[in-house]
């Protein structure tokens, strides 16, 4: 007696997990069950459901059929052996199949039922799962980073190839803020610093690469000697710098770090503007303006605080205003500014940040560059100070746009804001309330002479 078979009926024409859907005629996955699956165009296959309640994979070949007449042939198309598919060819329900194929869906319960053909779509079975974290094996195929060698400053891209991620992490070792970057596979970063960066996949898996800064050139010095000149006369320029290669502004070109280069006649006040440039492209820059004598005399200028000056965390901060008390227009490059200061941290290697400077309501003026230098005769409240240059033009005084007022409100820092600042033992500090015209805050011509103020000492 031959064995009976169950036949899957035509809900499996629906999308399935653990079974087919599409009415009440679907079955569960039972076990033993076993359904038919999509296969490659002229195959045909089966996936049996396991005892841990859930179908094998599926088992695809090409279908044969019974040359029939014979016991067990009846002519019907032969699907791919699979485990715990019941029964043998021959039922009499396959007999007026026409050849269709059959899927058995329990061992020897009925009798076999016909499938159509081309009940099963081409499509991939859906599991319902995410194919990028479900069913993919976790893994960080690569981890890279371009350019992997920057100047401080300068950015690069770190790009990522990752499988089977559902949890991914960016950070640059201890302290650093952990940046969540799943669903992304590249970020930017600005680096001051070699650093180190650690890609997490599902918090275990991690790979690392490094990001190798090559720092900033850095100028000790650039001075004009003598300056001012003579009329018509020449000066030398020098620079003092390391980490790459020099050159000045005005036709002058490549210059050589301790090497005094001769330039002039010098017959009206000239800018000079040293960049040092290392071999990723990464520069600094110092200027210096050589003039011909024309000082002023002495409370020409009158230096106003607009607001107490501001220490912090490796700040001082200036809000000050420079005054023309002459019936001439001043050339403020001729002059510097200082603020003496006792240094509890802040150093000499200061970045300049200009927040508001103008002259007057509209015509800007410029400081060019701002410094902060070792006092050769240091005293209490001033071992260092802060100097300042300009370029603009102070209308005479009274002036009806008030163009005799220029207007200086900037930040010198650390360059990571490191160190402790404390205004209240400076010098230059007025620790009065009223804000008034300030003799401790000095300003000097090219020379070195006092133009305002009192220099401490």
């Amino acid at each position: 007696m031959m064995a009976r078979r169950w036949i899957v009926p035509s809900c499996l024409l629906g999308v399935f997990v653990c079974g087919c859907s599409g009415g009440s005629q679907s079955p569960k996955c039972v076990t033993g069950i076993t359904v038919e699956c999509p296969c490659p165009a002229g195959q045909q296959g089966a996936q049996t459901c396991t005892s841990a309640g859930t179908f094998a994979a599926c088992v695809c070949a090409t279908p044969t059929v019974d040359a029939g007449g014979g016991s067990g042939s009846d002519g019907a198309v032969s699907l791919p052996d699979v485990a715990a598919v019941g029964g043998s060819g021959g039922s009499a329900g396959m007999g007026g199949a026409g050849g269709a194929p059959v899927v058995d869906a329990v061992a020897d319960q009925s009798a076999d039922v016909p499938v159509a053909a081309d009940a099963f779509p081409d499509a991939a079975l859906d599991t319902g799962e995410d194919d990028s974290t479900s069913g993919t094996t976790p893994a960080i195929i690569s981890f890279t980073a371009s350019p992997a060698t920057i100047s401080a400053g300068q950015s690069s891209t770190l790009s990522w190839t990752v499988t089977g991620a559902t949890m991914l992490t960016l950070d640059q070792g201890a302290g650093s803020a952990l940046v969540t970057v799943l669903g992304t596979n590249s970020q930017a970063v600005t680096c001051t610093e070699t650093t180190t960066y650690t890609l997490t996949l599902n918090g275990s898996e991690s790979a690392q690469v490094t990001v190798t800064v090559v720092p900033l050139p850095v100028i000790t010095s650039f001075s004009a000697s003598p300056n001012p000149v003579s009329n018509n006369a020449s000066t030398t320029l020098t620079a003092v710098f390391s980490g790459g290669t020099g050159t000045v502004d005005q036709g002058i070109g490549p210059v050589t770090s301790g090497v005094g280069t001769s330039i002039g006649p010098i017959s009206a006040n000239t800018t000079y503007t040293l960049t040092v440039t290392n071999s990723l492209g990464g520069s600094t820059t110092a200027q210096v303006t050589v003039m011909p004598p024309n000082p002023l005399p002495t409370g020409s200028l009158a230096v106003w605080v607009v607001q107490k000056p501001i220490g912090g965390t490796g700040t001082i901060t200036l809000d000050l205003r420079i005054d023309n008390k002459t019936a001439q227009t001043v050339d403020t490059s001729t002059v510097t500014l200082r603020y003496w200061y006792q240094d509890e941290g802040l150093g000499t290697a200061l970045i300049l940040a200009s927040n508001i400077v103008s002259i007057g309501y509209s015509n800007q003026g410029q400081v060019t560059s701002g410094v902060a230098l070792a006092n050769p005769s240091p005293v209490a409240g001033a071992d260092h100070y802060l100097e300042l240059a300009f370029t603009g033009t102070l209308a005479a005084q009274g002036d009806k746009a008030t163009n005799d007022e220029f207007n200086i409100d900037v930040t010198l820092h650390t360059p990571n804001y490191a160190g402790a600042v404390d205004v209240t033992n400076d010098y230059s500090y007025d620790g009065g309330a009223s804000l008034v015209y300030e003799q401790k805050i000095t300003l000097h011509d090219h020379s070195g002479n006092v133009i305002w103020g009192t220099p401490p000492g």
